[in-house]
């Protein structure tokens, strides 16, 4: 099994939970399902087109915070739309709060991304490593364009959970073994519900809880199930959101 292995990279973001209303706050990382949708920008896949081609059961996506990361609030306007006719001719606006993610410099997360199909594979390895992409790629919203830049296209060993390791990938609940979260380090830990898979008609089909640490440590942890380690300089051990 192999991974593309790619930074993310960006001056800002918007991870946009799915569970707000009128205030938009952003996740600090972006969802699996976001995820999804860089790769099918990379690949020209066209909206709404991938999400069989990509979903969970094909195609395996983490990703790893690599840079300082803050959080700001903005007020944003938008057009107050009551009726069909205030699409063409609008007279009121309205104020949300708008969550944006900046840092010092850039924001720059780490992807992992293995197609079960070599051939898809080995374009979207082919395209990052020419630094090409079909469509323009979005941290979250069109406002905060983003690059690629390739990191390597690696071997991943299966593993088998039998003691504690060090993650640092985020980490689904479920696959927790007992009460073997080390919380002995100083961590910042956040926990969040987030979209795993999309259906063909655009519905979201699978939320988990994902427990990560804000700065990009990794954690130590005992999982129920396999995970991988990536045959890179680092020997990071991962696992797919």
């Amino acid at each position: 099994m192999k991974a593309v292995v790619f930074d993310l990279v960006g001056k800002f973001a918007h991870f946009r939970k799915f569970y707000t209303n009128s205030s938009s706050l952003s996740y600090l990382i972006p969802p699996r399902t976001t995820l999804q949708g860089v790769c099918a920008a990379i690949l020209g896949y066209e909206r709404d087109t991938y999400y069989e081609k990509l979903s969970k059961e094909r195609f395996s996506l983490t990703v790893t915070i690599k840079s300082t990361i803050r959080r700001i609030m903005q007020t944003v306007n938008y057009i107050s739309i009551k009726s069909e006719s205030d699409i063409y001719k609008y007279t009121e606006h309205t104020q949300i709060p708008f969550e944006i993610l900046c840092g010092d410099d850039e924001i720059r997360y780490r992807v992992y991304a293995s197609h079960k199909d070599e051939e898809i594979n080995l374009k979207l390895y082919s395209m990052i490593k020419d630094n090409q992409t079909e469509l323009p790629l979005y941290m979250g919203c069109a406002p905060f364009s983003c690059v690629t830049e390739f990191v390597g296209f690696f071997d991943l060993y299966k593993k088998e959970p039998n003691q504690s390791i060090e993650l640092h990938t985020p980490l689904n609940i479920k696959e927790i073994e007992g009460k073997s979260l080390d919380f002995s380090q100083e961590l910042s830990l956040i926990k969040e519900r987030m979209p795993a898979d999309f259906t063909k008609e655009r519905s979201c089909c699978e939320v988990n809880s994902y427990i990560y640490e804000e700065t990009g440590k990794p954690v130590y942890v005992k999982l129920k199930n396999i995970y991988y380690q990536v045959d890179s300089n680092e020997s990071e051990n991962i696992i797919f959101m």
